[in-house]
């Protein structure tokens, strides 16, 4: 089972065919309510549509090798790994895209309406025009020799 699998790994690479700005792939999301941690191709445009710090940007390292001693030392510093489950204190993952448990919303809600969440403007980030980078300036910013 595919979900079973993702949940036995701490890190997803969550990697797209395009790099659009009105749109995150099913990967990220994946990644979020399995427990791992995305990896992504997000340059800033479309990296507001995710949550903050609950992803690693590829584009934050100018080569793979740096990524790669990244994702190593957060493999075995658990504080700076559990840095990456934070947003969960704010937001929660629906397992089922299709259906959340009523209660779960309502209780939501109800938190918010009494003061225990503030208002997060991240949804307010998502509807900007689509912008998508060329395959060949994501390859020219990944790999920068």
């Amino acid at each position: 089972d595919r979900n079973k699998i993702l949940k036995s790994h701490k890190f997803l690479l969550s990697f797209e065919n395009c790099s659009c700005e009105d749109y995150t792939t099913e990967k990220y999301w994946d990644g979020i309510t399995n427990g791992a941690i995305p990896i992504v191709l997000g340059d800033q445009k479309n990296s507001t549509n995710l949550i903050s710090a609950s992803y690693i940007n590829v584009f934050d390292y100018s080569h793979p090798k740096y990524l790669s001693k990244y994702l190593w030392h957060l493999s075995s510093n658990f504080k700076e790994f559990n840095k990456y489950y934070q947003w969960r204190r704010k937001y929660f993952a629906a397992k089922d895209r299709f259906s959340i448990d009523p209660c779960t919303i309502l209780s939501k809600i109800s938190n918010f309406l009494i003061g225990t969440l503030k208002e997060d403007d991240t949804i307010h980030k998502i509807s900007n025009m689509s912008i998508c980078l060329e395959p060949d300036l994501v390859y020219s910013q990944v790999i920068k020799n």
